[in-house]
């Protein structure tokens, strides 16, 4: 932790929401047993930050189970956590699935907001033969992340909980670029799905892009009210200098200042 601490000072981070490695979160245990190592997990995250007023966390979920989840979420409010963090898919089950309806509307109920991460080994076999030229990292979450948030919206999901700030990892994926698609989809068809427009009112997005360009069209997409400073700390994937993306992104205060750190104490209430 002492080591974050004095990397957050050298690049300039006063304060930081947390979360625990994703891939950690039990997922594949026994919905019981989920369960247990998730309340296990909230509490060593409590435990870690306990000391350290610049940190806030977000807590794990039992998620194979949505009673279990909508439970957690409500132990975690009451401890005080800042949000929850969630993956793209349990297994075979989708976030869209309606055994998980209960988590979202306690969320919703709640006021939580949920972080929502890529797991590992998600997508497509021919991206992770031999960690092929890094795809898992580079292209595989990106599409991964960009299905399951596509399903949030074609089904309702997300307009169904409209208190949930659903934060995407990696600028979005590739969902604020694709909203014409989207929408076009549902005109084609707009009795058998929601329209996305609805619940892309609930998206929020991090600055991992790595790259000022692509953050400047991120937020002309979106508006700079809706994007918070992103690292992808500790991995070796990550942004070395996270704040430098956003101050060459751009010139004015208003919208450093916003995704610096104002969007994301509004988001977790911080």
């Amino acid at each position: 932790m002492e080591g974050n601490l004095a990397r957050f000072d050298d690049q300039g981070i006063t304060s930081a929401v947390v979360s625990p490695w994703l891939d950690i979160g039990g997922y594949e245990l026994r919905a019981d047993e989920g369960a247990a190592w998730a309340r296990f997990l909230n509490e060593q995250m409590l435990e870690t930050i306990r000391d350290h007023p610049r940190l806030a966390a977000m807590a794990t979920v039992p998620l194979q189970d949505g009673t279990l989840a909508a439970q957690e979420v409500e132990v975690a409010h009451d401890l005080g956590f800042a949000g929850v963090e969630i993956g793209t898919s349990v297994g075979d089950v989708e976030l869209d699935d309606p055994s998980l309806a209960v988590f979202w509307q306690s969320l919703n109920e709640h006021g939580m907001p949920a972080f929502l991460h890529p797991m590992f080994r998600r997508t497509e076999k021919r991206i992770h033969d031999d960690f092929a030229f890094g795809l898992a990292n580079s292209v595989g979450r990106i599409v991964d992340t960009t299905i399951a948030v596509s399903r949030l919206l074609f089904s309702g999901t997300l307009e169904s909980v409209p208190n949930v700030k659903l934060l995407v990892a990696h600028g979005g994926a590739s969902i604020p670029y694709i909203g014409g698609r989207l929408r076009r989809t549902y005109q084609i068809a707009p009795d058998e799905m929601a329209d996305p427009d609805l619940g892309f009112r609930n998206l929020f997005f991090d600055s991992v892009l790595f790259d000022a360009t692509a953050l400047r069209s991120l937020v002309q997409l979106v508006g700079h009210d809706r994007v918070v400073l992103g690292s992808d700390n500790p991995f070796p994937n990550r942004d070395p200098d996270p704040c430098r993306v956003v101050l060459d992104a751009f010139q004015d205060e208003e919208r450093r200042a916003a995704v610096l750190g104002r969007n994301a104490q509004e988001i977790f209430r911080i």
